[in-house]
């Protein structure tokens, strides 16, 4: 017997003898609560009597209609359904036993799980079952079918055969529309996710068999479906919600044996996945993805083996965001950091699983980056991206090929192919990149004010090996190019620095070097401005300069034809030692880079009328481009200022990465029309340009930082037109400087060598090329005919002509020192010449008289035709025959004054020494010729006479072979002589 302890209610029992039935109605065993646990409406059991006589007894007929089941899982997680089992258990076998069919009807069971916090509750109604010629003893019959659905629709559909001995089964199982509410209430504690809508149905064949050899279970799932789908990660997991429109897939054959050991072999030819949705927590753009299909998945536990066939997904939209305090947003999905975590129970070590993904492709893909963290805002689209592998699997040694193509922003492409091995980040890729804007990464550069990088797309191509371990290891072998690449100045609006192309053939990268085959620079311009303020466009990232040398060259400074200066030093300091210079770490090496059609473009807008002017067509190449100690390159290009007519020449070597250490350059320009330059004649030499053109070449060598220059310039046919009376026009005869400086063909010949030491922090080196120039003009000004000197040895003696007081007779030397002169007139065909011819000077008419007295002392010798000295008398006969002229001139003997007593004794001190008589016979002497030359005194007439005689004199000396334009030559009577050393000077004007 039993005992349950529970109250049992029964209706009505009918009982027939003749067929042995019965029928029993309204049954129920309450639970504790007097709630109906299990109740029947009517049960009727049919019975054949014979069976008690035979091995198993046979029941004709069991139907229950209207079964009622109130299943409940208390607080304590215990199923009040345990109560109905009985507390004792009969002894011995069970017996044998047979049914005919077995039938329930209208069948009621509600669910409930009190130990859950929803307490949820779930009803299924109605029910049905069905189970024909079922035997407990034989694997005959046992078939049935369970019918089921709850109160939202959910239909559960199960039908097959069942046997007991042995034990098997095999039939379909059908679930339709079960709801994602469901299983969340009753199975969410257990789900690592919140299921927030959405229903599944499958449809499952299988056929199960257990006996001596074990078990054995074969199935297949031809249908399985999930709609609507949405759930929320828990904090554990991912922090976010995942919305599904549909997935479908097809399971099996499943294959699973079981006895000493489980086998089990299963496949999944297709699983297809649509409309998948991935919102992070917070809100934020959905991680997306239109379609995912998955063919030919197999599963082999003996082997250990996964194949997962071929996986495709189409349409994935990744939006990533980086916040300005760096957080990327995917993050916010990630999950929280657990707190310490449980120490993991050892288990078994077992084989691993090997995992293979035959094929892999990703395509239509898009990923939008966003980054805030950089000003402006930098934001890529990545579309679409398609990506295709081969060869995966979690063997982390064996190499997965690659394939892969992409477009950014619409306007670059990326495409690529190669091996990939995990184990290690070694990759071996071949890729191609084509037009990527570089303006899209302005945020990322450092910012420079007032300029714009406009435009530049950047290309490569080429093979790439990188090991992520090794970066040693890194390798790339292919061409890079940047084109159409514009930098703008803001204030001008104008391009800074611009390109149509910069190509870069065969660049070979290594850890420790570059080399690169060659390099080509197409349509170049460089543009350096000059801005109102005077300060230079570059001045953001120019150093601040150092005060400007002073060039050392002093006011003797010589002055060599054609205008050579001699070289300028700057302060001495010494060059440093030639070090011994160690190779870089990184060795660079262009073999050759070329440049067609450049153009460096110069304004200058602090000038009024603004100034331009383009060095245009510059072409040519730098060979041997190298940072290697005591390499050079060599330099060769080509060009033209303003137009065709004016070529450029740029050529020599120079270690570009030590350009101190050995530079040698020279530069040409020839035939630049000068009056391009206005703006700056205007405003410096106060006059504009009329015509002239420039021609000069310039070198420059350095040694271990020493410098040697010369700076050869040439202008030719320079001719000054108006004058701009300018306030900054240098307080120089400018014209007169030029006229100095012109040769008899109209050109000025100036050479302008410099030297110095790079490690002067003062060098400059073209404040002091402007110097020296200066300098020249400024000398040329103060000492021409030292200028005039140098081109007919001592033609500079003419400046001055030094007469004898009362004389227009030229002194000697004075004819060949003009001779001289003249010809260096004719060189200078610019320069005219004034000679003082103005009244002669007092010492002069002093002198007029003098020969006037002496002539009369001497008019007996005269008279005679004997003429003679009058300085060649002795002391006396000088005293005497000045009182004869004294009484002949002014009618009276001579009333000498008392002189001195101390002026008697200083004849003493003469040499030879003279007693007092002949020292007095000396004063009235002198007193006689003071007193002489005021009776001689010359007229205003007979002074000027002489000046322009002596003048006169001057200019034929210089004309006398003819060779000067008499039309050249002034006689200037506003120009006077000047006493100099007891001589009437005339000093020569040039203008």
């Amino acid at each position: 017997g039993t005992n349950l302890d529970k109250k049992l209610a029964l209706g009505e029992i009918k009982f027939d003898p003749l067929r042995f039935t019965v029928d029993v109605g309204d049954i129920a065993i309450p639970d504790a609560q007097q709630q109906p646990m299990v109740a029947v409406g009517h049960l009727k059991i049919g019975f054949s009597i014979l069976s008690l006589f035979q091995h198993a007894y046979r029941f004709t007929d069991v139907r229950i209609d209207r079964p009622f089941v109130r299943a409940i899982v208390q607080p304590d997680g215990a199923l009040n359904l345990i109560e109905l089992v009985p507390k004792t258990k009969s002894e011995g076998p069970s017996p044998a036993m047979r049914i005919d069919t077995f039938t329930v009807n209208q069948g009621r069971i509600v669910y409930a799980d009190d130990s859950r916090e929803l307490r949820p509750e779930k009803t299924l109604t109605p029910i049905s079952f069905t189970l024909k010629d079922f035997q407990t003893d034989q694997a005959k019959g046992g078939a049935f079918a369970l019918k089921a659905k709850s109160e939202k629709g959910e239909g559960f559909d199960w039908s097959g055969t069942l046997s007991i001995a042995p034990i098997a089964s095999g039939g379909r199982l059908t679930v339709a529309g079960l709801q994602s509410d469901t299983i969340q209430k009753f199975l969410g504690e257990m789900l690592p996710v919140v299921l927030t809508g959405g229903q599944i149905g499958f449809t499952a064949d299988y056929n199960f068999a257990y006996d001596a050899n074990g078990m054995r279970l074969g199935a297949s799932v031809p249908a399985l479906s999930l709609t609507g789908l949405s759930l929320d990660g828990k904090k554990t997991l991912f922090r976010g919600s995942v919305k599904l429109d549909r997935l479908q897939a097809s399971i099996g054959p499943i294959a699973m044996t079981g006895g000493k050991s489980l086998a089990m072999l299963a496949a999944m030819p297709r699983l297809d996945v649509e409309g998948l949705g991935v919102v992070p927590a917070g809100g934020g753009n959905a991680i997306k993805l239109s379609s995912l299909s998955l063919k030919g998945a197999k599963l082999d536990m003996g082997a250990h083996l996964i194949t997962l066939g071929s996986l495709a997904l189409d349409g994935a939209d990744l939006p990533v965001r980086r916040e300005r305090d760096g957080r990327i947003s995917l993050m916010a999905m990630m999950p929280e950091k657990a707190g310490d975590a449980t120490p993991a129970i050892p288990v078994a070590s077992a084989p691993p699983w090997n995992i293979k993904l035959e094929n892999f492709a990703l395509s239509a893909a898009t990923l939008r980056y966003e980054d805030r963290a950089v000003t402006p805002m930098a934001r890529f689209t990545v579309t679409p991206i398609n990506v295709s592998a081969t060869g995966a699997g979690s063997d982390l040694t064996q190499p997965v090929n690659i394939r892969f193509d992409a477009r950014i922003d619409r306007k670059a492409s990326l495409s690529g192919e190669g091996a990939v091995t995990p184990q290690g980040g070694i990759a071996d890729m071949k890729f191609t990149l084509a037009g990527l804007p570089l303006n899209a990464f302005v945020p990322y550069m450092p910012r420079i004010p007032d300029l714009e990088l406009k435009s530049g797309t950047l290309s490569t191509s080429g093979s790439l090996h990188y090991e992520m371990n090794d970066m040693a290891a890194l390798r790339f072998r292919g061409d890079a190019s940047v084109g159409n690449f514009t930098v703008m100045e803001n204030a001008s609006k104008s391009p800074l620095v611009s390109w149509q192309s910069f190509a870069l053939k065969s660049i070979d990268y290594r850890a420790d070097r570059l080399e690169i085959a060659s390099g080509r620079l197409s349509h170049p311009l460089g543009r350096l401005a000059v801005l109102p303020d005077r300060s230079f466009s570059y001045k953001q990232f120019m150093p601040a300069s150092a005060p400007a040398a002073t060039a050392a060259a002093g006011e003797n400074a010589p002055v060599a034809k054609p205008a050579a200066v001699k070289p300028v030093a700057v302060k001495a300091v010494p060059a440093k030692a030639a070090a011994t210079k160690s190779a870089p770490a990184m060795k660079i090496r262009m073999k050759r880079l070329d440049v067609d059609h450049g153009t460096m473009s110069f304004a200058d807008y602090s000038m009024q009328p603004n100034f331009e002017a383009r060095i245009d067509a510059m072409q040519g190449a730098i060979t041997n481009i190298t940072n290697q100690p005591g390499q050079v390159a060599a330099i060769d290009f080509s060009g033209q200022v303003i137009d065709q007519f004016s070529p450029v020449t740029i050529k020599g070597s120079m270690d570009p990465f030590a350009y101190d250490r050995q530079t040698e350059l020279h530069l040409a320009f020839h035939n630049i029309e000068l009056p391009v330059f206005n703006p700056y004649s205007g405003r410096y030499a106060g006059y504009a340009i009329a015509k002239g053109k420039l021609t000069t070449e310039l070198s420059y060598k350095i040694d271990n930082r020493a410098l040697k220059a010369d700076h050869h310039v040439v202008i030719d046919q320079l001719e000054w037109g108006a004058a701009t009376e300018s306030k900054e026009a240098v307080p120089l005869p400018i014209r007169l400087a030029t006229a100095l400086l012109k040769d008899k063909d109209g050109v000025i010949d100036l050479s302008l060598p410099v030297v110095g030491s790079l490690d002067d922090p003062k060098f400059r080196i073209w404040p002091l090329v402007w110097q020296i120039i200066g300098n020249v003009i400024e000398k040329a000004i103060a000492a021409p005919f030292q200028l005039i000197g140098s081109l007919f040895a001592g033609a500079e003696k003419a400046q001055f002509v030094d007469f004898a007081p009362g004389t227009a007779d030229l002194p000697p030397g004075a004819t060949e020192s003009l001779g001289a002169f003249a010809k260096a007139l004719v060189e200078r065909p610019a320069i005219n010449l004034d000679i003082p011819a103005g009244p002669a000077t007092a010492e002069d008419a002093a002198g007029i008289a003098d020969a006037a007295i002496e002539a009369q002392a001497m008019a007996k010798e005269i008279k005679r035709g004997n003429p003679a000295k009058f300085s060649a008398l002795d002391r006396d006969d000088q005293h005497d025959r000045l009182e004869d002229v004294y009484r002949a001139k002014l009618g009276k003997r001579a009333e000498y004054p008392e002189f001195p007593p101390e002026a008697l004794k200083a004849g003493a001190a003469a040499t030879p020494p003279l007693d007092e008589s002949d020292q007095r016979t000396l004063l009235e002497t002198q007193w006689l010729r003071a007193e002489l030359r005021k009776a001689f005194a010359p007229t205003n007439a007979q002074l000027a006479a002489l000046g322009l005689a002596r003048a006169t004199a001057v200019r034929d000396a210089l004309l006398a072979d003819k060779s000067v334009n008499p039309e050249r030559v002034f006689l200037a009577t506003a120009l006077t002589a000047t006493p100099t050393d007891g001589h009437s000077r005339l000093e020569l004007k040039l203008k």
